[in-house]
């Protein structure tokens, strides 16, 4: 000891939480004999990462659950965050049993590993577990399957327009099932791009486009969009109206 300081000496013993550590001392002549050290109770924060019930597949929910303990009984109030190498999947707070609980998503498939560390812990507490992290959990991630939705192109004709004869108005449309809206649908006639529509709330998309005599002679046309990650295409007829005007 120097001036009151006690330098820090390796044991090398583990301590297990609750246990009490005293230490005495032969005061130096003419310094304080009747000192004494106040014993000291050790405190342990423990946080088990739990593994997650059933497979873990990429782009979809998945429930992860860390339990934080203090001297062997739950810490409440806790604030966990769930990690993996890539970064930050969520964070949840620790209920009365000690448990933390958030949903999270991985999006890539893969083996990986999965952390839970406490970010902060509640006044009061009998243990600061700030910072105390789990073992990390080894997870594999499985390739997301996402079915391809289906894209249909419907029967369109088009008209002779009597300003301009060389034009021939038409209208194509397309739905997507289940419907969902916002989902690009390029329209070709002979192979050849026309335009490009939108779909809507109800799954259509609507193209409203001038067609060449050269086009008019094909009796089909096709849609195509990106439906689930998946590129689908449909083909539908295409002949003159009637009345043709």
């Amino acid at each position: 000891m120097t001036n009151g300081v006690v330098t820090p000496v390796d044991l090398g013993v583990l301590l297990t939480s609750g246990q009490s550590v005293t230490a005495t001392f032969v005061p130096a002549a003419g310094t304080c004999p009747a000192c004494a050290f106040v014993p000291v109770t050790t405190s342990l924060c423990t946080v088990v990462l739990l593994p997650p019930a059933g497979a873990v597949t990429a782009g979809q929910p998945t429930t992860l659950q860390a339990l934080v303990l203090c001297n062997g009984a739950p810490v409440s109030g806790a604030t966990v965050t769930f990690t993996t190498p890539s970064g930050t999947l969520g964070t949840a707070t620790t209920n009365a049993s000690g448990l933390a609980s958030a949903t999270v998503t991985f999006p890539t498939a893969g083996a990986t590993t999965a952390t839970a560390t406490v970010t902060a812990t509640p006044a009061g507490t009998a243990c600061n577990c700030t910072g105390t992290a789990s073992v990390p959990l080894p997870i594999v991630v499985l390739p997301g399957t996402t079915p391809p939705g289906a894209l249909q192109a419907l029967p369109a004709c088009w008209r002779i327009n009597l300003s301009n004869p060389t034009l021939f108005p038409t209208t194509l449309k397309a739905t997507v099932t289940p419907a969902t809206a916002g989902i690009p649908v390029q329209f070709l006639v002979g192979g050849v791009p026309v335009g490009t529509a939108t779909t809507d709330a109800t799954g259509t998309a609507t193209l409203t486009v001038n067609l060449t005599p050269l086009q008019i002679i094909n009796t089909t046309y096709q849609a195509t969009a990106v439906v689930g990650g998946t590129t689908v295409t449909s083909t539908a007829t295409l002949r003159m109206c009637n009345p043709p005007v």
